[in-house]
């Protein structure tokens, strides 16, 4: 049987024995069935009846379970990930240095659901002491669960195992405020375009669809009532002459529809051919009298038509020629480093504060801009997802460059800020020469 002795930064003797438990490479996981090879029960049911097992608390990498047998024995397990395997030790000192009773059915219990998922356990270098510990994590514990997550102002806390950042794949690909220029009477039937998402984060995979309305104006012809759909069915939809621009925009949104609907279950595979669609739709939006944005929490499709078509999640929106560009910056602070994604129009970095699939909207004109690319939207909407801030120790540095940085520095502009006051020019990212700062 594989052991080990393991020195940890925890209040154990300097002697505590732990017994090791290899894992699959880089996956930080424990299969319930892991465990036959390491303990041999009794045949039956018996031994697995009326064990109680209670999460106790984590400090600095360790997992401490309480453990009380069916015969009223009682022990603590002390548990420690790492991304190779699960150190274990165990009160009763574990004779022979073989895995115990006490944990085997401690970690049976554990694996209620046949998988113990470790990587929540696992924080190299941001738990090394309290006050570390304190600084970077959220540690909440009950007798059920163990949860260790970040602290919201550090986003994504870089950790050195490839799996457990799940980085976004690369995919492959090949304007004015809602007004009418021809002032008319009220009560007239027009056309209205829509962009339409849900209100779900972006990556959830629900993409943007452009459609068409029927409505009609106010008496006083300043806002719409009465919104209809209108899909390529062939209904007459009781409308003025229809330009060749709105034809076209129709056409735009009966391919989308019909594209939706055949890759429901796979948007990554039609994200590229709607951005290019978006592309083609753009220029023609620009110049409609009235576009707006559908933003229930989430589009639901029945028959080919948008069900509950609700006023309420309708206001007049416009769209920018603009396209944003994505940049990162790197901070240098004093005990780590932080990275964040921008964006900037004509060279000058924009806020925008609200971020659908594809388009990046600024909430308060309602305008809507179109991203550059599938790939930079996709890092987009994983850094957000991640509040926007990725977190690395400096002794993490090299592995992050290796595993991260340098292929991102690659595809986008990185730059470099140094100075936890967040002023100071912004340097185009070299390895060497941020390795060499942060070494002297």
């Amino acid at each position: 049987m594989p052991v080990k002795k393991k020195k940890l930064p925890v209040t154990l003797p300097s002697d505590t024995f732990f017994y090791l438990i290899p894992l699959e490479p880089g996956h930080l996981k424990l299969r319930r069935s892991m465990l036959a090879a390491h303990y041999t029960a009794p045949k039956g049911r018996k031994l697995y009846y009326g064990n109680q097992v209670d999460y106790v608390g984590y400090a600095h990498g360790i997992v401490t379970v309480g453990v009380q047998l069916n015969s009223g024995v009682k022990a603590t397990l002390h548990l420690h990930a790492e991304p190779d395997a699960l150190h274990v030790a165990c009160t009763c000192g574990m004779p022979g240095e073989k895995l115990c009773l006490h944990a085997y059915i401690g970690l049976y219990n554990l694996t209620w659901s046949h998988i113990l998922d470790l990587s929540p356990w696992y924080w190299p270098g941001y738990d090394i002491n309290d006050q570390v510990q304190h600084r970077y994590l959220a540690i909440q514990v009950a007798k059920n669960y163990i949860a260790a997550k970040p602290k919201h102002p550090f986003g994504h806390l870089f950790r050195p195992v490839k799996e457990l950042n799940s980085f976004p794949l690369v995919h492959q690909q090949p304007g004015t405020p809602l007004q009418d220029p021809h002032p008319m009477r009220g009560n007239r039937t027009v056309l209205v375009f829509c962009i339409g998402y849900g209100r779900t984060p972006a990556g959830s995979g629900q993409l943007p669809v452009l459609f068409a309305c029927r409505a009609q104006t106010t008496v006083d012809n300043l806002s719409l009532q009465s919104y209809a759909e209108i899909t390529d069915s062939g209904e007459d939809n009781d409308l003025p002459e229809i330009s060749a621009n709105q034809l076209c925009l129709l056409d735009i949104a009966a391919e989308m529809r019909w594209l939706v609907s055949q890759c429901a279950s796979s948007p990554d595979a039609i994200k590229g051919v709607m951005l290019l669609l978006w592309e083609k739709a753009l220029p023609m939006l620009m110049v409609e009298p009235y576009t707006c944005v559908f933003n229930p929490y989430r589009i639901i499709y029945k028959k080919g038509r948008i069900d509950a078509l609700n006023k309420s999640f309708l206001s007049p929106c416009r769209f920018s020629a603009h396209r944003p560009v994505l940049h990162f910056v790197l901070k240098v602070q004093r005990a780590h480093l932080s990275l964040s994604a921008a964006l900037s129009i004509n060279g000058r970095e924009t806020k925008f504060n609200h971020k659908p699939e594809l388009f990046t909207v600024d909430l308060e004109t309602g305008c809507h801009y179109l991203m550059q690319s599938t790939e930079a939207d996709d890092w987009l909407n994983w850094m957000y997802a991640r509040h926007n801030r990725l977190t690395v120790l400096k002794t993490h540095f090299a592995q992050f460059h290796g595993m991260f940085l340098d292929d991102l520095a690659g595809r986008f502009p990185v730059y470099v800020l140094n100075g936890s006051a967040g002023t100071g020019k912004l340097s185009l990212y070299h390895y060497n020469e941020v390795s060499r700062y942060l070494t002297s």
